[in-house]
C-alpha cells in the first residue's frame, strides 16, 4: 500500500490563525488577506493582540451606540497554531486545512 505524501511545508515552524467556529462549516479562519489567502501571525501575542484591536474597537462601537452591548462583549475569535504550507493554506495540529477563500 503506498504512503501518503504529506503536504510540503514552508517550514517547521509553527504560526498562528484565528478561527471561528460557524454553525454549518465547524471552525473556520476568521480573516483572509487581500489574495483570498487565510492570514497568519508570526507569534501568538500577535494574534492576541488582533482579538484586543478588534474588541477595543467593538467596545468604541458600543460606547457610541453603534453596536448593543451583547455584540461588544462576545469573542468568537480563538486562537490555532497552525502550519503555512507551501500552497499557502494553513494546517492545525488534527489536520485541518483550510486554503484560499474565493
Amino acid at each position: 500500500m503506498p504512503k501518503t505524501k504529506a503536504p510540503a511545508t514552508t517550514s517547521n515552524k509553527y504560526v498562528f490563525a484565528l478561527l471561528i467556529d460557524t454553525v454549518c462549516q465547524g471552525p473556520m479562519p476568521s480573516w483572509y488577506d487581500e489574495n483570498g489567502d487565510p492570514v497568519i501571525y508570526s507569534t501568538r501575542r500577535k494574534a492576541q493582540e488582533e482579538i484586543a484591536d478588534t474588541q477595543m474597537e467593538y467596545w468604541r462601537q458600543f460606547m457610541a451606540l453603534e453596536r448593543p452591548f451583547e455584540d461588544a462583549a462576545n469573542i468568537d475569535d480563538y486562537i490555532v497554531k497552525v502550519r503555512r504550507l507551501a500552497d499557502r493554506t494553513i494546517q492545525t495540529k488534527d489536520g485541518r486545512i483550510f486554503g484560499k477563500q474565493h
